[in-house]
């Protein structure tokens, strides 16, 4: 068995694919002027991961058109130019450029956030949790400003700036 990559943590070296049947990637957005929360998820997604003695890299990319609250309408709205513009910028991804220990027991994050063409820098605790043999998931929690990100819908204050964006990326090792 290789040696983890980063100390405490089960990522080990090598390839690591993202299973897009198991892993999840969602955001809640609060609605209504703040009063309602929005939840939504992201239906198809990929990535890789490439770990080292230098540490970790990798891309994860969501379609789009895939983005699903449960309500047909408002999905056809979010895919709109108003809001992710999916014709036009059919992916949202996120490029990994660094993991390190943070120094409490976990990971800390960063990387870069890419909607509609532009890009957001963003730093988050993640955890490690081993499921099987050549198999672990990366749980993280954290806050992006929506019109920072490039996705300045949000006529009268029905939704607020900050979204929650959520992820279980479960990888498989090559």
């Amino acid at each position: 068995m290789s040696q983890a990559v980063l100390a405490g943590s089960a990522l080990e070296a090598g390839t690591w694919n993202v299973d897009p049947q198991a892993s999840t990637v969602g955001f809640v957005a609060r609605g209504l002027f703040g009063l309602t929360p929005v939840r939504g998820t992201f239906a198809a997604l990929r990535g890789v991961l490439e770990a080292g003695g230098d540490g970790a890299r990798g891309t994860l990319e969501l379609d789009a058109a895939s983005v699903d609250t449960a309500n047909a309408r408002r999905d056809t709205h979010l895919r709109s130019a108003a809001f992710f513009d999916a014709e036009a910028s059919p992916v949202v991804s996120f490029e990994l450029t660094e993991l390190a220990p943070d120094g409490e027991g976990t990971l800390r994050l960063s990387g870069v956030l890419g909607i509609r063409g532009g890009s957001l820098p963003v730093e988050a605790p993640v955890s490690v949790v081993p499921i099987d043999t050549g198999k672990l998931r990366l749980d993280t929690t954290f806050s992006v400003d929506r019109a920072a990100a490039g996705v300045g819908w949000g006529k009268f204050g029905m939704i607020r700036a900050k979204v929650q964006l959520t992820a279980a990326i479960v990888l498989i090792r090559d």
